[in-house]
């Protein structure tokens, strides 16, 4: 089982086979404040955000909430150093990755640094796609100017992150919209990742590297939310799936 972990890596039963590359490393640090355990905050950042510090786990790590201007909420068990990323776009302000790092300075007190992503800087965009074989995995990785770019690696060639990116098959530019909707292996020879309004089909061979710029074709979607019309009024609703009879 592979799952993504914070919008950075990919971890595969407990080891880390894929990383983006730091968003943070170039971030800027907007404030760096004491907490204590059980304690709670408003950030001095525009936009603003409530950080709840909610203990230690038995483990040592910290318990942190990190909820948005608009009410959505994350939380996470991070050791000291680490980081809880949320990304957020509202009306005023554009579409950027933070982190909030906790730093154990004293029995029961953190120091929370809040930074900012800088621009150009990649993260997880959509799910992760096993092939039938359980051999190769597609992600696509988004950084903050908005290009997509579709890999697919190669389980085989061992940890990506330790072998110069040799173990992926493929490194395209995607030509579509976001966020994505799916990614998914048609078949072992056909690859396809469904963004906003936007449908990315590409064949591929069944093993080995893949050509980048190889033919491909870009069609519309269905759209995923339709204006419906009752007697009490408009509403819009998500569409679940489309099918042809």
């Amino acid at each position: 089982m592979a799952c993504a972990i914070a919008g950075a890596e990919i971890n595969l039963n407990d080891r880390v086979i894929y990383h983006v590359a730091d968003e943070f490393l170039h971030s800027t640090l907007l404030q760096s404040a004491s907490m204590a355990n059980g304690s709670s905050m408003s950030t001095n950042t525009s936009p603003v955000f409530r950080v709840e510090f909610q203990g230690m786990s038995p483990k040592g790590k910290v318990i942190l909430r990190v909820t948005t201007p608009d009410g959505v909420w994350s939380e996470q068990y991070i050791a000291s150093g680490g980081k809880l990323v949320v990304r957020f776009q509202d009306a005023t302000h554009d579409l950027a990755d933070y982190a909030f790092q906790p730093t154990v300075s004293n029995p029961g007190v953190i120091r929370l640094d809040v930074r900012k992503a800088a621009m150009g800087a990649s993260a997880l965009d959509g799910d992760l796609a096993w092939d039938s074989r359980g051999k190769r995995l597609a992600f696509v990785t988004v950084n903050a100017t908005g290009e997509r770019t579709l890999l697919i690696l190669n389980r085989e060639l061992g940890q990506a992150a330790d072998t110069g990116r040799g173990a992926l098959d493929l490194e395209e530019l995607l030509p579509i919209d976001g966020p994505i909707r799916s990614v998914a292996f048609v078949s072992d020879t056909h690859i396809r990742v469904i963004g906003q309004t936007q449908q990315f089909d590409q064949d591929i061979p069944p093993q080995g590297k893949i050509t980048s710029g190889k033919s491909f074709a870009v069609t519309p979607t269905l759209p995923a939310i339709l204006n419906v019309n009752f007697m009490t009024g408009a509403e819009t609703a998500a569409v679940k799936g489309w099918s042809c009879k």
